[in-house]
């Protein structure tokens, strides 16, 4: 970055890092991970990173995101998937995992990595998404009930202690807030 002149190196992690570290510090002592060597590789990485960083005086800032959508599901993968099943009215497996997701439109990301780029703030740690995290099950159940307008949806409300998808902090010091509904995916747009 800065040898082809950036003054700012911005890094993108997942919440698999976030929440592998914060079982290796034990602030998370149940968390089960079959990615555990992604994670280690990425925390390496953005350690790495960072002192990189500081070496070639340029602003370092880290970012997480949980779950990026592409509102027509061409990009693939289970929730992709799934949501196709659920918009073509076929049957789908329940999800049986019931950790949290923020799921964010991907036009939302791009204008957050924008925000990050020109106003983040060196050494920050940004997490990008909605603040509103589900279960998967939850959001397939929301999103067949809206398709189908059976009832209207009410934000899922979590029980946790957990921080990690609080925005506050890429809010006050980019102004970027999600402004996709999670739902204005294929079907509902």
């Amino acid at each position: 970055a800065n040898k082809i002149g950036c003054d700012k190196f911005v890094s993108s992690g997942s919440l698999e890092e976030t929440f592998t570290e914060s079982f290796l510090q034990g602030k998370l002592p149940n968390y089960k991970s079959t990615q555990s060597n992604y994670a280690i590789a990425k925390l390496a990485s953005r350690d790495m990173n960072l002192i990189c960083s500081y070496l070639d005086k340029i602003s370092y800032i880290h970012t997480r995101i949980s779950l990026p959508l592409d509102p027509f599901f061409q990009q693939g993968g289970y929730v992709s998937n799934v949501l196709s099943k659920i918009y073509e009215n076929k049957p789908y497996d329940s999800p049986i995992n019931d950790e949290l997701f923020d799921i964010i439109l991907l036009e939302d990301v791009a204008e957050a990595y924008f925000q990050i780029g020109s106003k983040g703030l060196n050494k920050a740690d940004y997490f990008i998404g909605t603040g509103k995290p589900t279960t998967l099950k939850n959001y397939f159940s929301d999103y067949k009930n809206l398709l189908y307008g059976k009832n209207k949806i009410e934000d899922f409300q979590f029980k946790d202690d957990r921080t990690f998808f609080n925005t506050q902090i890429l809010k006050k010091d980019t102004g970027f807030i999600a402004n996709g509904n999670r739902f204005q995916i294929k079907g509902l747009i």
